[in-house]
């Protein structure tokens, strides 16, 4: 499924405006998905930017923040975002804190 939303982009935009699929890969003679999450950046690529706190509706048992370590933080560009279409074009970023 992937590879069909890759081509039907690629038909649609240029080839060489699209940055490379990085999702699918592979381990030997198998495909794999490459997956990641939003919630840590590491330590190293964060250099001199300000860490957050989990928000406790996000971590109220503190597990996440357990996760960190000392190897990565939790960054505004972490956060994640949701919106809601409001009325024919708006759009409205929610209140919920989910970061």
């Amino acid at each position: 499924m992937i590879p069909d939303i890759t081509a039907l982009f690629t038909r649609a935009i240029s080839e060489d405006r699209i940055q490379p699929n990085a999702i699918i890969g592979n381990l030997d003679e198998f495909s794999t998905l490459n997956a990641s999450n939003r919630y840590f950046t590491p330590r190293k690529d964060a250099q001199n930017v300000k860490e957050l706190t989990f928000a406790h509706d996000v971590d109220p048992h503190g597990n996440l923040a357990r996760l960190l370590g000392s190897a990565h933080v939790h960054l505004e560009e972490n956060t994640v975002s949701y919106h809601k279409r409001m009325g024919d074009a708006k759009y409205a970023t929610s209140n919920l804190n989910v970061n």
